[in-house]
């Protein structure tokens, strides 16, 4: 048997060869059965994390499962939005399915949320605590859903803002479309406590709602270098063209998503660094001033390129020939939107119904949500002295000093410890209580407002579909034509009908000119015959 399995081998070469093969086969079995047995272990643990009595249940050291029955009793709207992202991540998904420049773009949304939300826990400046969902992974300090939260977000206004065909101003009106969607969630997480922030920095007490305008910034500043490197990324990876980026392949793909991520990143955490400890304390200019002006020069960048893109349409349109004056705007209009990223038309109706989903999710939180019952379990800043633990970060060109612990005996207005113990000195892990709103009406009025507002833009924005302006010339004159064939075939008809009555008019005018004659010819015989008696 081992002549016939090696072949030419000699016969002791070929023993040790199948003695390996047979040592390797064993390994590999024994290798399957302990895999087999970890995986349903694993399973058995998901379930009895899921089905008993307990709270939660970690496992494998990574992932932590709680009981969702516990999460339902005490933090219903955080079990509400946990499955709202994993729907929404499901959507997109199916979303991105109609073109590869889609499925593109979902990755380097995949990748560039779960970096946020490990870095947001990971970092020596950690502003941000999450409550303990049903799923966590990371050691149990960062919700699963969160990242398919963002995910889905990244990915829904790049696609909205792929619609108007931006070329300069695209990575800002990512941006604002990102947070037109996101401000009314994270308003809403902050106060129903599906996260906490820092709380004794002094740089982050300036808030909207609850929510820290520091992370506001933070979070515009993200997504504003994550869409520039990313569509330089992949740019430069289709070969510095852009007709090519959207059929990059999937690995190239991951690493321009990947280099994407580590450039914008940095990027976006040390910007906002510089104007939350560097200008904002050396000035006496507000945050809230400093973000409005941003998000009006973005607003303003954004909306001065659509109307000249229009206006250029048009003008290039007036044009019955590409050439001449409009050249420029010809060219400039195919390589826009012949080659754009864009989903097919059929499923145009389909980014409606998730922007809609999103914005009907926001108001329906805001209105059912009660935060006065919600008991909110999960990794918080640790608790220490008041006043004492000060700590100073050195970085470069920046100094950043602050309080590194919660003081319990004076806790935030938004959350206190009512209904759980107050946590003890160097606690990281503790229950807080929820707190009514101190104005609800206005609270609906300022969340109802600006989702409404947000569906409409997004709407708008979803509705603009240009044509390129090869198709636009063609169809015009796929119209003159039309047109001119009206025009000869009714020209040809009156032709017709005008010599018609021609002919008949000379025909009438020859029968009477005939019996003119003959009458004519009638009566000089009978003249003759009267002269000749």
């Amino acid at each position: 048997s081992t002549q016939s399995t090696w072949g030419s081998l000699p016969a002791d070469e070929s023993e040790e060869m199948a003695a390996l093969v047979l040592t390797a086969w064993a390994t590999l079995k024994s290798r399957a059965g302990e895999a087999s047995t970890w995986m349903v272990r694993t399973l058995n643990q998901f379930a009895a994390a899921t089905t008993s009595t307990t709270t939660s249940l970690d496992f494998a050291r990574f992932v932590s499962i709680r009981n969702y029955a516990s999460v339902l009793n005490f933090e219903p709207s955080l079990l509400a939005v946990e499955c709202f992202s994993y729907v929404l991540l499901l959507l997109v998904f199916f979303h991105s399915l109609g073109s590869r420049g889609s499925v593109t773009r979902l990755v380097a949304a995949l990748a560039m949320a779960k970096c946020i939300a490990l870095e947001s826990v990971a970092s020596d400046l950690r502003n941000i605590w999450y409550a303990k969902a049903c799923v966590m992974i990371w050691w149990g300090h960062v919700p699963l859903y969160f990242i398919c939260l963002t995910a889905g977000l990244l990915y829904v206004s790049w696609a909205v803002v792929a619609h108007l065909q931006l070329v300069r101003n695209n990575a800002f009106a990512t941006a604002l479309s990102y947070g037109m969607m996101a401000l009314p969630l994270h308003i809403l997480g902050s106060k129903l406590l599906w996260w906490t922030f820092h709380e004794s920095d002094p740089q982050l007490l300036e808030r909207f709602y609850g929510l820290p305008l520091g992370y506001i910034v933070k979070s515009l500043f993200q997504v504003l270098f994550w869409s520039n490197f990313t569509d330089w990324m992949l740019f430069v990876f289709s070969g510095l063209s852009v007709r090519a980026t959207h059929s990059v392949g999937f690995f190239a793909t991951l690493l321009s998503s990947s280099l994407a991520v580590l450039l914008s990143l940095p990027a976006a955490d040390y910007s906002t660094l510089i104007v939350l400890y560097g200008l904002l304390p050396k000035t006496t200019i507000s945050l809230a001033a400093m973000l409005l002006a941003f998000v009006l020069f973005q607003t303003f960048f954004v909306w001065s390129e659509d109307r000249a893109a229009a206006v250029s349409y048009a003008l290039a349109l007036s044009s019955s020939q590409p050439s001449g004056t409009s050249a420029k705007q010809i060219k400039s209009w195919n390589s826009r939107h012949k080659h754009s990223l864009l989903s097919p038309p059929g499923l145009f109706q389909f980014l409606s119904v998730i922007v809609l989903a999103i914005c009907v999710f926001s108001a329906v939180c805001a209105v059912y949500a009660t935060p006065e019952t919600v008991q909110s379990r999960g990794f918080r800043q640790p608790a220490g002295p008041c006043d004492k633990s000060t700590r100073s970060i050195q970085l470069p060109l920046l100094t950043i000093t602050r309080n590194e612990h919660l003081c319990a005996s004076r806790p935030p207005v938004h959350y206190n410890f009512r209904c759980a113990t107050p946590p003890k000195a160097g606690s990281n892990d503790y229950t807080i209580c929820g707190t009514a709103h101190p104005n609800r009406q206005e609270f609906l009025f300022i969340i109802n407002s600006w989702v409404f507002v947000s569906l409409c833009v997004l709407l708008a924005c979803c509705g603009t579909r240009r044509r390129t302006l090869a198709q636009e010339l063609a169809k015009n004159q796929s119209k003159q034509k039309k047109a001119s064939d009206t025009v000869e075939q009714e020209l040809s008809s009156t032709t017709t009908t005008a010599t018609t009555t021609t002919t008949s008019e000379s025909m009438t005018s020859n029968a009477h000119s005939k019996s003119a004659s003959t009458n004519a010819a009638v009566s000089e015989p009978t003249q003759v015959t009267r002269k000749r008696k």
